[in-house]
């Protein structure tokens, strides 16, 4: 892992990485030119970004030639991925794995700290993060104490969210179970509106026999008096 050529030929493109990187350019070509994978293009470029490596970008370079750049901010000019720091090039490996690989994958890191600095170690942890919101389940072997304890804090936010989470649904379910109180009372109101209309139209029906009756008398007696 680390080991970027400056560049590559083009051919079939490979499924991952591999072991010591040599299917990481074409991969990165293949993430960057592809609409389909503009998503998984956006997270490697964010996260090489944080690691020193911004505006990394892969592509044709020339006639079946393949190569992958970066631009030094502090200078102001596009450098081969291939003239990296070691760091930087074997962390560029991990990075377009973690978010290449589909959901469910199980994806095993050795020592992923290699020639980072504490800082960047620490970060390891919420890329690590990252990845997992995809579904995927990392291993690593390690022996930074930086990284360890970035993964500590990493699981106490996680378990703040599902605290969280679980706040939610117990309010979630209070809110039903007063939904549910809610509506039984309404339809008992209902039952009470269809019970009291049925009245009001059988009075209505009683009311309009009455008026007929009344009216047919009042008609009897005008013809009797006349």
């Amino acid at each position: 892992r680390g080991k970027v050529p400056p560049q590559a030929g083009t051919g079939q493109f490979p499924r991952w990485v591999e072991a010591d990187g040599q299917g990481l350019l074409p991969l990165l070509s293949l993430i960057s030119s592809t609409p389909l994978h503009e998503e998984v293009g956006g997270k490697v470029q964010n996260w090489a970004k944080q690691f020193g490596l911004p505006y990394l970008k892969a592509g044709l370079r020339g006639p079946n030639i393949l190569a992958a750049d970066y631009k030094d901010i502090e200078i102001g000019t596009t450098i081969n991925l291939a003239f990296a720091g070691q760091g930087s090039r074997q962390i560029v490996s991990v990075i377009t794995q973690l978010f290449w690989a589909p959901p469910g994958s199980v994806i095993m890191i050795e020592e992923p700290e290699i020639s980072l600095h504490p800082e960047a170690q620490v970060k390891l942890g919420e890329l690590f993060a990252d990845a997992i919101k995809e579904d995927k389940q990392i291993m690593v072997s390690t022996h930074s104490h930086f990284l360890l304890l970035a993964l500590g804090q990493a699981v106490e936010k996680g378990l703040k969210v599902e605290e969280n989470a679980r706040q939610i649904l117990k309010s979630l379910s209070a809110l039903t179970i007063e939904i549910n109180k809610f509506k039984d009372d309404f339809d008992k109101l209902g039952s009470h509106l269809n019970n009291a209309k049925g009245k009001y139209d059988d009075s209505q029906k009683r009311l309009d026999k009455f008026s007929e009756k009344l009216l047919g008398a009042q008609d009897a007696k005008q013809i009797e008096t006349g």
